[in-house]
């Protein structure tokens, strides 16, 4: 099975702002400028619209992404998101 393109941009994108969030969390020493926040704010609606599109596109990946990230334990911990609590 080949992965929905829309998925793998968004994915791509999702993984470059969680880069940059973890470099302006931790790095002291980068000041993020105006552009760097502006170009955030494009890639995440891009990343949003992309996310969109693979939902229409391709409904049974996006859940099944969705199922691995639920099962994963360290998913789970990040999102505070007990299995037990998942609801139908």
């Amino acid at each position: 099975m080949v992965c929905d393109p829309s998925l793998l941009a968004f994915g791509e994108a999702f993984m470059q702002l969680y880069a940059e969030r973890e470099r302006a969390d931790y790095d002291h020493l980068w000041a993020p400028s105006k552009s760097d926040a502006a170009e955030a704010i494009v890639s995440a609606r891009d990343a949003v619209l992309q996310m969109e599109q693979a939902r229409s596109a391709s409904p049974e990946q996006v859940q099944a992404v969705c199922l691995a990230v639920m099962v994963d334990q360290r998913s789970r911990k990040r999102m505070k998101f007990p299995l037990s609590s998942a609801r139908p």
